[in-house]
């Protein structure tokens, strides 16, 4: 689901935990487009010989292999990789950008909005995790602390209740919506204004 938090939770899993992994890599596979462009990124940053190469594949396949043969580390860890937000159209485009082994344990952390998708990349062996919507009193308070509503009255709490339902309790759009109350200086009025004005943006 849109707005349910995917891509921030897998980054703040990877900055909690960047120390558990020798090398942390991030890539965009909403399409083949955008994870060329992010294995174009890794080979530049790898250093590698086939970084100058102008054809895509080999760009591509020289860091698929620097995935498979990529030792574990001194303290015995292996590196992460992050495909956020596959889509069900372009997870054929995904599965060609995935090392062809994984044989000295790195880890792959795939994000989606798909169920479908996501068995499909997992198989009988991954492990999933589904974000649900927060319910009304963590929605309703993370709006607060997003926005820094200094004045939590009784009718301040009972106005963050009532935005954060009309948009679905999404965790995404009440940060951002956060950021608009700040703006505004705490004034949760003008963020039901923000709303009405911009329905189809922050709907669910």
């Amino acid at each position: 689901m849109a707005g349910i938090g995917k891509t921030q939770t897998a980054l703040k899993f990877a900055d909690r935990y960047q120390t558990s992994f020798s090398c942390v890599f991030w890539a965009s596979a909403a399409n083949s487009i955008k994870l060329a462009q992010s294995y174009d990124r890794f080979i530049e940053l790898l250093d590698l010989p086939e970084k100058n190469r102008p054809e895509q594949h080999v760009r591509i396949n020289a860091v698929k292999r620097w995935l498979v043969e990529k030792p574990l580390d001194a303290d015995g860890r292996g590196w992460l990789l992050i495909m956020d937000n596959v889509d069900k159209a372009c997870i054929q485009d995904v599965f060609g950008f995935l090392p062809s082994s994984n044989p000295h344990g790195g880890f792959i952390l795939f994000t989606t909005r798909s169920h479908e998708t996501a068995a499909r990349l997992l198989g009988s062996t991954g492990l999933s995790l589904e974000l649900k919507k927060m319910n009304e009193a963590d929605a309703s308070e993370l709006l607060l602390r997003a926005a820094e509503v200094k004045n939590r009255s009784p009718n301040a709490a009972e106005r963050a209740k009532e935005i954060a339902k009309s948009i679905g309790s999404l965790p995404l759009v009440l940060d951002q919506l956060g950021f608009v109350v700040r703006e505004a200086e705490g004034d949760l009025d003008t963020c039901v204004a923000y709303i009405e004005k911009n329905k189809t943006m922050v709907s669910s």
